[in-house]
């Protein structure tokens, strides 16, 4: 029996084994980058005294740091998606690692500000990235994969911020644990 001249080809990867690291990438950067303060806004709000206006200013920090984030892909266009994704998602990680490390408002709003900026950053690096090229059958369920990782996120920021809690976590392990999870979503994602 001779060898085949072309070699065979395998079946078509699915949709969701292409799209699954984009998924993770938006899971660490939304998740963590958008959304975690307002699970972890209780624990800083009873331990540090934190008004609501104090509240309201860290979580518009957040918003105003995504809006400049999403700006400026605009202004100035992300040539390199992969290595500023890489950036954005470690940025997001050290900034979450960062919260600890300062109980002052002003230095929360700033790292707040900041990992708004990545989150941002890393989403529009997603939103350019395609697991499938266009036109392809799978290119609508790739879609919803990696789209689904901003509420899978979410969801798993606010159940890892309920399970810290029911442990008597305090507000600075939480965020450091949210930390280490934004780095290892996003070293599964790479």
């Amino acid at each position: 029996m001779s060898t085949p001249i072309y070699p065979s080809i395998s079946a078509p990867r699915s949709a969701a084994a292409l799209a699954w690291p984009a998924a993770l990438a938006l899971a660490a950067a939304m998740g963590i980058g958008r959304f975690a303060f307002t699970p972890v806004w209780p624990l800083m709000a009873q331990e540090a005294g934190l008004s609501l206006s104090q509240g309201s200013w860290l979580a518009s920090a957040n918003y105003a740091g995504y809006l400049l984030g999403a700006l400026a892909a605009v202004a100035w266009p992300i040539r390199r998606l992969r290595g500023t994704l890489a950036a954005s998602l470690l940025a997001v990680a050290l900034l979450t690692l960062a919260m600890p490390l300062w109980h002052d408002v002003a230095a929360w709003c700033a790292l707040r500000l900041a990992a708004g900026y990545a989150s941002a950053s890393a989403f529009i690096c997603v939103a350019a990235w395609r697991a499938v090229p266009a036109g392809d059958p799978r290119d609508a369920q790739a879609s919803a994969v990696t789209y689904a990782g901003v509420g899978a996120g979410i969801a798993l920021t606010g159940l890892a911020c309920l399970a810290l809690m029911a442990q008597g976590a305090r507000a600075d392990t939480t965020w450091i644990a949210l930390g280490g999870l934004a780095l290892v979503l996003s070293a599964l994602a790479w």
